[in-house]
C-alpha cells in the first residue's frame, strides 16, 4: 500500500475484529500489507467475459501460476484495499508460449497505447475499458459492475512517441509517476479466502478478439493492494 493513512490504520483494526469475531486470536494470524497480481495471456479469438484464476491451485483460466503473478494461498486471507486492472503486450519467441524470463519484462500499461497495440489490435482492446468488473467472494457479490473506465490513465508521456532520430529519441516508457498509478480504493472494502471460490470476472461490451496481432501475447493483469493473513482463510467467513 501506499503511505500510512487513517484510511488503512481503519482497515487494519477491521481486519483484526474479524477474527475476534471468528473467536480466533488475530495474533496468531501475521496480518502484513501485501498485493495479488493476477494474470491471462489473451490468447482465444473471442472473449465476451474475462476470467482470473485467484488460488494458487487454480489452472482453469490462466493456467499455472506465472512467474510475475501472486495469487492468493488456499489457507490464507486478504482484505483488498485498492484495485487496478492493466494490459500489457509480452513480447515472446513462440507465441503463445510465454517463458518466465520473457514474462519478467513485462511492462504493464493504463492505456491502450496505439504505439504499442497495432491500430486495429488497439481498437479491440479498447473494449476492456469499456466493459464492467464483477467481484464475488463466496457466495457474497461485493461489486456488481465496477465500470473499467475508472482504472484508465493516459499520462502525458507515451511510450515510442518522438522522432526517430538519434538526437530526439522516441520515449522508452509510458507515464508511470504515483504508487498508486491506476488503483481505485475499495468502498466497500472485502475479504478474500483461500477457502471458498473468489470470482473476478470482466464482461466486454460485445464478443472481441484480444490476441496481439504481432510480436508477443497480450494480457489482462488484475493487481490488488491490501493486507494479508497468513492461514487466515481457516477460521474466517465472507465479510464486508
Amino acid at each position: 500500500m501506499a503511505e500510512v493513512t487513517d484510511r488503512h490504520r481503519a482497515m487494519l483494526e477491521n481486519f483484526r475484529n474479524e477474527f475476534k469475531r471468528a473467536k480466533a486470536n488475530p495474533d496468531k494470524y501475521p496480518i502484513t500489507p501485501s498485493y495479488l497480481r493476477l494474470e491471462i495471456p489473451l490468447t482465444a479469438t473471442s472473449y465476451n467475459t474475462i476470467q482470473w484464476d485467484v488460488l494458487a491451485n487454480e489452472t482453469t483460466y490462466s493456467g499455472a501460476v506465472g512467474a510475475t503473478e501472486r495469487r492468493l494461498g488456499t489457507t490464507d486471507a486478504f482484505k483488498a484495499e485498492s484495485i487496478a486492472l492493466y494490459i500489457a503486450k509480452v513480447v515472446v519467441a513462440a507465441a503463445p508460449v510465454i517463458s518466465p524470463t520473457e514474462r519478467s519484462g513485462m511492462l504493464l500499461d493504463s492505456f491502450v497505447n496505439p504505439l504499442t497495440y497495432l491500430t486495429t489490435e488497439a481498437a479491440l482492446l479498447q473494449g476492456i475499458y469499456n466493459g464492467n468488473l464483477r467481484l464475488k467472494i463466496g457466495a457474497i457479490t461485493y461489486f456488481e459492475a465496477i465500470d473499467c473506465m475508472r482504472f484508465l490513465r493516459v499520462g502525458v508521456s507515451q511510450r515510442a512517441v518522438g522522432s526517430s532520430a538519434a538526437s530526439n529519441a522516441p520515449i522508452p516508457r509510458n507515464q508511470w509517476d504515483a504508487m498508486q498509478w491506476g488503483m481505485m480504493p475499495l468502498t466497500p472494502q472485502f475479504t478474500m479466502l483461500g477457502t471458498v471460490s473468489n470470482s473476478f470476472t470482466l464482461n466486454l461490451p460485445t464478443s472481441l478478439d484480444l490476441r496481439s496481432a504481432a510480436g508477443g501475447v497480450n494480457m489482462a493483469v488484475l493487481y490488488i493492494r491490501g493486507l494479508h493473513a497468513l492461514n487466515g482463510g481457516n477460521v474466517l467467513k465472507p465479510s464486508a
